[in-house]
């Protein structure tokens, strides 16, 4: 939020201090600022709108990170990194998903870590487990951090399974659960776009208009005399 309303004052200074002070070039550049903002905004909106109608896209255009999201699975623990420790975990509580695949058992994207997986030479007390993070939280609930145990195992083919306690976690994969959530907010995400796009074309507009007729005012001024 700091980072956000730093960004905001930052923006706002340049069309305050040039309707104030008359500046042609701050209104520019604030005029310049909005104008990328709202390009990136309509950008955004026809991206909502296409996932919403053509939901088969999301795999064509492949703009969710997946293969590096899985990437972060495997170093998940592994290497001291906190920040994306926390990103994950994150991610999975918000979403009520587990691991970064696009399928309906993301869950078993955890055999790929080290501390995780299911094999016979995995010696760690979390094989065959999940994070926390994965757990079906009840409002209230405290959160238990063994919540996430045995809930793989492998069958007779070497495949992976559900556990005995598949039922304590959320099986889905967060990057399929991420494209289900925009699909289903979709019209509501565009709505709220539109809205915001709306009062900035107005002041993009105004701010234009502005520097405008500071223009047409200096240049009166400039206009050499004439004596009769």
């Amino acid at each position: 939020m700091t980072t956000g309303g730093a960004i905001v004052v930052f923006i706002t200074f340049f069309g305050c201090m040039g309707a104030l002070r008359e500046n042609v070039c701050f209104l520019k550049t604030y005029n310049y600022i909005l104008g990328f903002i709202f390009f990136g905004e309509m950008a955004l909106i026809i991206l909502i709108f296409v996932f919403y109608y053509v939901p088969e896209s999301r795999d064509k255009l492949g703009i969710f990170p997946e293969k590096s999201l899985s990437e972060a699975i495997v170093k998940y623990g592994v290497e001291d990194d906190d920040d994306m420790v926390n990103l994950i975990d994150n991610i999975q509580k918000t979403l009520q998903c587990c691991g970064m695949d696009n399928t309906d058992d993301g869950y078993r994207g955890w055999a790929k870590n080290i501390y995780y997986n299911c094999s016979e030479s995995n010696n760690s007390p979390e094989a065959c487990s999940v994070p926390h993070s994965c757990c079906k939280i009840k409002p209230g609930e405290e959160i238990n951090i063994l919540c996430g145990r045995k809930v793989m195992q492998y069958d007779e083919n070497g495949n992976i399974m559900d556990g005995p306690y598949i039922s304590r976690i959320n099986k889905e994969g967060c990057v399929k659960s991420l494209g289900t959530w925009i699909q289903t907010n979709a019209m509501v995400l565009g709505g709220i776009l539109l809205g915001i796009l709306l009062p900035q074309m107005f002041v993009m507009c105004m701010s234009r208009s502005l520097r405008d007729q500071i223009k047409i005012q200096k240049s009166k001024w400039n206009r050499p005399k004439r004596y009769h």
